[in-house]
C-alpha cells in the first residue's frame, strides 16, 4: 500500500529490496516501517465484521484508510478525488 523512504537493513531473507521514486524524481529504497499495515488490517477486518453482522445494527459505517498518511498527501488526495462530494 504504502512504504517509508527507508532501506531495510535486517538482513532477512524476506526484507524490502524495494525501491521508488518520490516527488522530487529521486529513488530511494523503501520498506513498510510503521504500523500502518496492521491499522489497514485492522480497519478491514471491522469493515468486514460490520458488513457480515449488518442485521445486528442499524447505523451507518463509512470505513476510510488513507494512503500516503505519513507525509499527509493521502487525505489531501482523498479530498480533491471528491471524497465529500456527493
Amino acid at each position: 500500500m504504502d512504504a517509508l523512504p527507508v532501506f531495510e537493513q535486517t538482513g532477512l531473507s524476506y526484507a524490502s529490496s524495494c525501491t521508488a521514486i518520490d516527488l522530487a524524481g529521486a529513488q530511494h529504497p523503501v520498506m513498510h516501517a510503521c504500523g500502518h499495515d496492521m491499522h489497514v488490517t485492522c480497519a478491514l477486518a471491522a469493515a468486514e465484521i460490520l458488513a457480515n453482522t449488518i442485521e445486528a445494527w442499524s447505523e451507518t459505517a463509512v470505513v476510510l484508510i488513507q494512503p500516503d498518511e505519513e507525509g499527509g498527501r493521502g487525505a489531501d488526495a482523498m479530498i480533491a478525488d471528491g471524497l465529500f462530494e456527493p
